[in-house]
């Protein structure tokens, strides 16, 4: 999965105060198969915002992520598509690396 630039999440009835625009979706990637669609807005993972990438491996990092690493884990995930607030299961099958495809582009 690819993220655009951070961006905030004015005019969204939610919690969270911005998030990482998602510009592309691999076929079959878990955020696939959890329903994330290219130009999605990740919002939050469990209960953290995500307004920066940095966001988004700084819980993928987490204790509660890294004790999991032998088991199936699912990750809660908080999205905006058209201004409606979506939340998805997301269930990675081995230890997440955050650094792999959690990439910025402009």
């Amino acid at each position: 999965m690819r993220f655009g630039t951070p961006v905030d999440a004015k005019g969204v009835r939610s919690p969270y105060r911005g998030g990482v625009p998602i510009v592309e979706v691999v076929s079959k990637s878990a955020a696939a198969n959890s329903g994330f669609r290219k130009g999605d807005l990740l919002i939050g993972l469990n209960n953290a915002e995500t307004l920066t990438l940095d966001n988004v491996a700084f819980v993928l990092r987490s204790p509660e992520v890294q004790e999991k690493s032998n088991k199936l884990l699912s990750i809660r995930a908080h999205l905006v598509r058209d201004g409606e607030l979506l939340s998805a299961d997301v269930v990675l099958d081995a230890k997440p690396q955050a650094s792999t495809n959690a990439e910025a582009v402009d």
